[in-house]
């Protein structure tokens, strides 16, 4: 029986590592940071961190959900106004979701117009989508300054939540995400 449980730990090991694996080609060929220990603009930890909080939640953890943002109006943001504006931007948005989820809350950058915060509840996920509905219904202008200029743009968003519980790999929660609103994360 201890030879079955370690050759079985052995595959799933196997398994997230060729997901893991896979997750790095496709982000070293669409975007600019491969997946690894980094810290984005915002000062958030990324990938690599978010993969290792979640790892132990899939298909047990009823308790933790994947809640992934996508910012609509950065890009346009740093056309318009430039890198340190998008970033001000950015700051402004992880300041907003700090501020109004709950402080056990883990917060990563999955990519440039991306974040990733990891919910720790005791509720349905039909209460969280609520509470995270509600959180968003109420988000914040950000001020922009340009050559004197002032301009309030709003944080734009959208997101999904998903229950970690629900998926057996971390390559099947991004396939969800990747097939909903969002597009490609």
């Amino acid at each position: 029986m201890d030879q079955y449980h370690a050759a079985k730990s052995q595959r799933e090991l196997a398994r997230n590592a060729h997901a893991l694996e896979s997750i790095k080609s496709d982000w070293d060929v669409t975007n600019e940071h491969p997946l690894q220990d980094f810290e984005g603009a915002a000062g958030l930890p990324g990938q690599a961190q978010a993969l290792a909080c979640l790892q132990t939640g899939f298909g047990t953890d009823r308790e933790c959900y994947a809640l992934m943002i996508k910012l609509t109006m950065l890009h346009t943001v740093e056309e318009r106004y430039g890198e340190k504006a998008a970033t001000d931007y950015l700051m402004g948005a992880v300041q907003f979701l700090v501020q109004g989820l709950h402080p056990g809350d883990q917060f990563f950058q999955w990519g440039r117009d991306v974040l990733l915060a990891v919910l720790r509840r005791q509720v349905s996920s039909g209460a969280v989508r609520m509470e995270i509905t509600r959180l968003f219904a109420d988000t914040p202008q950000h001020l922009v300054e340009r050559d004197g200029k002032k301009t309030m743009i709003a944080i734009s968003t959208i997101f999904d939540l998903l229950p970690v519980a629900q998926f057996s790999t971390f390559d099947e929660m991004m396939t969800a995400f990747k097939a909903k609103l969002l597009g490609p994360v």
